[in-house]
């Protein structure tokens, strides 16, 4: 349980998507995280939907009485949104508050285990639900935004690494690929695991809820296989989702806001979440 104190409230800060579904699910976890922290919660999109952000927080700061309000980017990368809008955001909230206010800016969600949990969860998912031959190799493409920001698109291939690491799973490589403003693309990154000889390919968007960039994936898939002789099986993942976990990692960043986690060299040290290959070694 999180050490509450009267007038801790949280606003949680969406990249926000024109797909109602996406939409839907951003706000699904808004209102799991109410039920779950039992405070003052809001949220509000960056772009593209609504509730806007800057009015989401308006309304919260407005009409609860707060002393602490830690603002949380439900985003995955370090990239534009997180380093820019975010602080803007809680310039906007230390304005509005006022010095009785004290404002807190936590991380971004990175690759938190509870993250990396629910990718592993998805690949199994829609492995399952292959119709072809069990013991033919399976790839994982692991497709993510793509960003201008080096920071960001370098995340995407610690993320590959991390599930390698961790994975039990039947799933035997890992390509990452972006969307758009990154290289390689979803064809290029499919093309990679054919010429390594997977018949069967998951495409695992990197993505916490629905969008329509998750749609341009799969239409990039479906327009490669048609230009290539004797294409893989093509599975299609799903977004993360307002899953449990997710909503975890929003209470691990909660905690953090708020003084009562201690940070070591990272999220995933081995002694917080060992893998399959050190739990031995660190005493699990």
């Amino acid at each position: 349980m999180i050490p509450l104190q009267s007038g801790d409230g949280l606003f949680l800060m969406g990249h926000g998507t024109k797909s109602l579904v996406g939409q839907q699910q951003f706000l699904q976890l808004v209102s799991k995280a109410k039920n779950s922290f039992h405070l003052p919660v809001s949220g509000g999109f960056i772009e593209l939907a609504e509730p806007d952000m800057s009015a989401a927080l308006e309304t919260i700061i407005t009409t609860e009485h707060l002393k602490r309000l830690v603002i949380i980017p439900v985003v995955l990368f370090p990239a534009g949104h997180m380093k820019d809008d975010g602080p803007n955001l809680t310039r906007l909230a230390k304005k509005l508050g006022g010095r009785d206010l004290e404002v807190i800016y936590t991380s971004h969600l990175g690759l938190l285990p509870e993250i990396l949990s629910v990718l592993e969860e998805r690949i199994t998912e829609a492995m399952a639900l292959s119709t072809t031959d069990t013991a033919d190799p399976t790839g994982v493409l692991l497709v993510g935004r793509g960003s201008s920001d080096p920071d960001g698109n370098a995340e995407m291939y610690k993320a590959m690494r991390l599930l390698i690491e961790r994975s039990s799973s039947d799933f035997s490589a890992i390509q990452p690929a972006f969307v758009s403003l990154a290289l390689p693309t979803v064809p290029q990154g499919l093309d990679i695991l054919r010429r390594l000889g997977y018949s069967k390919i998951v495409i695992q968007p990197f993505f916490l809820f629905h969008g329509t960039l998750i749609d341009r994936m799969f239409e990039q898939a479906k327009s490669w296989a048609s230009t290539v002789d004797e294409a893989p099986t093509i599975m299609r993942g799903q977004a993360i989702g307002p899953h449990s976990h997710l909503l975890q990692a929003i209470e691990f960043r909660l905690q953090e806001g708020l003084g009562n986690t201690v940070r070591t060299s990272c999220d995933l040290c081995i002694y917080r979440t060992p893998t399959i290959r050190t739990a031995e070694r660190v005493g699990y």
